[in-house]
Formats: C-alpha cells, sequence, structure tokens
C-alpha cells in the first residue's frame, strides 16, 4: 500500500505559520509605530526616553549574543554603560553619567583582565563586546545630537525614509526581479537587483523629501546618496555578526517586545549604520 505523500501537509502548515507570522508582525507594527512617530516628532525628553529603551535593549541582546546568550551581570552592566556614555556626550554637564559610563567600561575590562589566563577566549569575547558597545553609545549619541538640532525633525525624517526606503523597495525588487546573490555567505536572500532597487529608489524618495521641505546643500546631497549605502551595510554587517556567533536573532526570551520582528538589533540594524553615517556628516559640514 502506498504511504501518503507527507509534503503537501508540510507545505500548508508552513504557509499557515508564515501567515500567523505577518499577521502578528503587522499587528506589533501598527501598535509600535504610533508610540515611536510620537516620540520623534516631538522630540526633546520623550525622544531620549525612546532612545534610552531602544538601546537599553539593544545593548543586553548584543551582550546575550556575544556572551552566547548567558546574560547575567554582564548583560546589565552593558546596558548601564551604554546609555550612561551616551547620555553624558548628550549632556556634556552631566558627570555622574559620565562617571558611570566609564565604571561600567572598567567593569568589563576587569572581567577580560581577570580571565585572560585562565579562559582567553572569554576574555577576547568581552573585548569585542567593549568595542562594540561602544559603537552602539556613539550611535545613540549621534542619533539624539541629530534630533536637538533645530532642524533636527527634518534629517530625521530623512534617514527614516532612506532606511526603511531602502529596505521595503529592496525587499519588492528582490521578489520581482531578484536573480543574482549579492553576498550569500553574509545574507542568503539579498540580491543584486534588489539591492540596486532598493537604494535608488530610496535615494529618489530622499529627493522629495529635500524638494517638499526645500532644503539644499552639500550634507543634504551626501546623505541622500549614501545613506541607502549605509542601510544596506548595515543591514549585512548585522546578518554576517548573527551568522558568525550562530544566532537566528537577536531577540533575547522573555524580553521580546516586537512579536514577529526579532529583536531590537533586528530592526535598527540599517538605522543604526544610517544615524553613524548621517550624523558624521552633519557634524562635519558647517552650520
Amino acid at each position: 500500500m502506498t504511504q501518503p505523500d507527507p509534503q503537501p501537509v508540510v507545505a500548508a502548515a508552513a504557509k499557515r505559520q508564515i501567515e500567523r507570522n505577518t499577521r502578528t508582525r503587522i499587528l506589533s507594527t501598527m501598535l509600535l509605530l504610533p508610540p515611536i512617530a510620537f516620540a520623534t516628532v516631538i522630540g526633546s525628553t520623550a525622544f531620549v526616553v525612546m532612545a534610552c529603551i531602544i538601546f537599553g535593549l539593544g545593548a543586553l541582546e548584543l551582550a546575550a549574543i556575544v556572551t552566547d546568550r548567558r546574560l547575567g551581570m554582564t548583560g546589565f552592566v552593558s546596558a548601564l554603560g551604554v546609555l550612561a556614555l551616551a547620555l553624558s556626550l548628550v549632556y556634556s554637564g552631566v558627570p555622574l553619567a559620565a562617571l558611570v559610563g566609564v565604571g561600567s567600561a572598567g567593569v568589563l575590562t576587569l572581567m577580560a583582565w581577570r580571565q585572560r589566563w585562565r579562559e582567553p577566549e572569554t576574555a577576547h569575547t568581552l573585548a569585542a563586546l567593549l568595542a562594540l558597545l561602544l559603537g552602539l553609545a556613539l550611535v545613540m549619541w549621534l542619533g539624539i545630537s541629530v534630533r536637538q538640532r533645530p532642524d533636527g525633525l527634518l534629517w530625521w525624517v530623512l534617514m527614516l525614509v532612506a532606511t526603511f526606503g531602502t529596505d521595503t523597495l529592496a525587499f519588492a525588487g528582490g521578489r520581482a526581479y531578484g536573480r543574482t546573490p549579492l553576498l550569500p555567505l553574509w545574507s542568503p536572500k539579498k540580491t543584486v537587483e534588489g539591492t540596486l532597487t532598493g537604494m535608488i529608489g530610496a535615494a529618489v524618495l530622499g529627493v522629495l523629501v529635500l524638494a517638499y521641505f526645500q532644503v539644499s546643500g552639500s550634507a543634504a546631497l551626501w546623505i541622500v546618496v549614501g545613506a541607502p549605502v549605509a542601510a544596506v551595510l548595515g543591514d549585512l554587517i548585522e546578518s554576517r555578526f548573527k551568522r558568525a556567533y550562530g544566532v537566528k536573532d537577536s531577540a533575547i526570551e522573555g524580553l521580546n517586545f516586537v512579536p514577529g520582528h526579532g529583536g531590537i538589533l533586528d530592526r535598527i540594524d540599517s538605522l543604526s549604520l544610517v544615524v553613524l553615517y548621517a550624523g558624521t556628516v552633519l557634524m562635519l559640514s558647517p552650520s
């Protein structure tokens, strides 16, 4: 007697799971977008609080990935250090925050120093974590500093358009006519055609934003052209980072506040590099 082919059943179950995940993802996006949009538009304390929540959770996730999900004290010291260091840079008149940031970095350094002979691998891990956390604090500082400018909302709109425009249009282009893998060892699903569609489309959207706000200048041009490239690189780097540590997404069990979207780092990977790039351009440009 011929056994029934299980493949159609498995395929149907997989399709139902994808549909459930998609519904969850859409619902969580609808719930999260209003408070994020509100904080971004209002700026001031609301934006700083939002940044603290996002980057504090991001630091926890980063520590969890690097330490093989053994969060413990390392994660909380990491989050405290990132927030304190970033806030001390934003508010230069807050020496206590600077002291906490430097102290947290010192604790991680001492932990690495203690393990240097007994567990060299652990020491290297903590040293790598310290470097990554410093980068995260730098992005948080630049993001808040850009929003605090008189024209900060404009630049944040431009950065968000570049980030999500690149991601959305690259996905659509890749699905429609993507054939050539971009970097299969880093991100197997990305294609050259989709990536180019995303970058060019986001640049066009950026030009429309500048035209709407009647903005010109070299900084605007550099951001419109370079931010989509930074968005792609940020996504690729985080994908490669997760593969190096053997994790599918950055979410921590019990701390995943974005159902269907992975972790916080999965959502701000592209945006982080865009903020780093655009913030640097604005800092170097004449006022």
